[in-house]
């Protein structure tokens, strides 16, 4: 057309043509046309395509690789990991102290380790008539000896 004026490139037309070093820019609608080829129909540069396309995607999505940044994104996950840890210990103290004062107070029996609660099912499973065979495995299985159990 005579007298048409050529449009001006804005800043991301720029950007686009230095990132992909003077190759037009990445478009979806060319994306999604290579995507509806069959995989044998695809050319080469079909291919190339689509991984560079996707590839400036992926960077989009998580943004530009600073590796300032990652460092201090990896420092304040150990900060927090460290932290978690802090609490989880915490919360376990103070759950200890809270069962401690509940027994005090007669509201909770006390805690039993699991090998007295082996025991007991052991005794349970006498009372209830269990076989001696699987008696013997249930004890064999959580590392307690029968005779002391009995």
């Amino acid at each position: 057309m005579a007298g048409t004026i050529p449009r001006i490139p804005d800043p991301a037309d720029i950007v686009g043509l230095i990132k992909r070093n003077g190759k037009p820019p990445l478009s979806q609608a060319v994306y999604i046309a290579i995507q509806k080829k069959a995989g044998e129909d695809r050319s080469p540069e079909d291919w190339q395509y689509l991984r560079e396309y996707e590839a400036q995607q992926r960077e989009e999505f998580e943004g530009p690789h600073d590796a300032r940044q990652a460092e201090e994104v990896q420092q304040e996950n150990r900060r927090l990991r460290t932290e978690l840890i802090d609490f989880r210990k915490e919360c376990k103290r103070l759950a200890k102290l809270l069962h401690e004062a509940r027994i005090v107070k007669g509201i909770e029996p006390p805690l039993r380790t699991t090998e007295e609660k082996v025991r007991a099912t052991i005794t349970a499973m006498r009372e209830s008539g269990a076989s001696a065979e699987d008696v013997e495995q249930f004890a064999r299985e959580h590392g307690v000896s029968v005779e002391v159990a009995a």
